[in-house]
């Protein structure tokens, strides 16, 4: 009984406040709720929906300086085919996802991108 009194203290004291969950938690919402969120959040957007969005080129630049964006390729390349990955770093993309199963150009600007940091797997913006 005063073992699990014990452990009930224990879990108090490491209990987060609220504010510090919230300077942490990054929720992931559809793009179009994203761009309305004052908190920062992440989306995921295809490489059609990415085409539409790079129209409007200031408004998708300033969303990438506080929100998450992640992109990755269109359904429709069933070959494991990839898009030029320079495209949404350019605009700020975060995290652009590509199919692994292709060794050609685009794969290989990928990993030469991300030897800047000693293949780290990110690089400051």
């Amino acid at each position: 009984e005063k073992e699990k009194e014990k452990e009930k203290e224990k879990e108090k004291e490491y209990e987060e406040p609220k504010e510090l969950e919230e300077l942490i938690t990054i929720r992931n919402q559809k793009h179009a709720q994203a761009l309305e969120s004052e908190s920062v959040s992440s989306s995921s957007v295809g490489e059609v929906k990415f085409d539409e969005l790079k129209e409007k080129r200031d408004e998708l630049i300033k969303h990438t300086q506080v929100h998450l964006l992640r992109t990755y390729p269109a359904g429709r390349r069933v070959d494991s085919s990839n898009y030029d990955p320079t495209i949404p770093w350019n605009f700020g993309a975060q995290i652009v996802a590509l199919n692994w199963q292709t060794s050609a150009i685009p794969m290989w600007i990928y990993r030469a991108f991300f030897t800047q940091n000693y293949g780290y797997g990110y690089v400051k913006k």
